[in-house]
């Protein structure tokens, strides 16, 4: 019965409501910024997520989403020169990404399941993911300016929504462009690729 009641829980159909952060202007391209007015910065990483328990497995994430983070910060053209550092060896002017993953818990989506299988998708069932990226920017051991890309999903499961599968699976972290070009779009809007700029409007 365990058997019957997993495959029809695949066989049904999903539908998701997503929310993202602002969007971004269709026609925004980052200003080219003189080399006087660029400075050099480090990144660094921390993540918790839920869906990534293995060691292995989440230090290997953090080193592609920094590599990642890396190469598009330096392709944006805002900055010097992109380096990635451990919270003792930052610059001054440093930039620290944190990922936040959380949602329903493994528990209650194995309930749900259960009860979703058992009832043949009589019952529908929903859970939500949140992921959240958050940007936070130190200039001398300082907190001068923090801004969270927030991603929430809530998914609906039920059999007569096998209709709309094909155009319905949800995503669980949003994309990576989508995120990093929210941030950088804020960076310039707010001249916080030269902290020493951003500090001087804020006097």
């Amino acid at each position: 019965m365990k058997k019957i009641c997993v495959i029809f829980l695949f066989l049904s159909g999903c539908a998701s409501h997503t929310y993202y952060y602002p969007n971004i202007p269709k026609d925004y391209a980052v200003s080219e910024i003189t080399e006087k007015e660029k400075s050099e910065v480090s990144i660094s990483v921390e993540a918790s997520l839920v869906n990534i328990q293995q060691y292995e497995l989440h230090e290997e994430w953090k080193k592609n989403t920094a590599r990642f983070l890396k190469e598009e910060l330096n392709k944006s053209g805002l900055f010097k020169r992109v380096r990635f550092a451990l919270p003792s060896e930052k610059s001054d002017f440093h930039i620290h990404f944190s990922f936040f993953e959380g949602g329903t818990s493994q528990e209650d989506r194995l309930t749900a399941a259960i009860i979703f299988g058992y009832t043949l998708g009589a019952i529908p069932v929903t859970e939500h993911n949140t992921s959240d990226v958050v940007m936070t920017i130190y200039y001398k051991g300082i907190e001068i300016y923090s801004l969270v890309a927030p991603h929430y999903t809530r998914t609906w499961i039920w059999t007569p929504l096998i209709v709309f599968l094909p155009i319905t699976i949800p995503l669980n972290w949003p994309d990576k462009t989508r995120y990093i070009r929210y941030f950088l779009w804020q960076i310039e809007q707010n001249k916080l690729y030269n902290p020493s700029y951003f500090i001087s409007q804020r006097q």
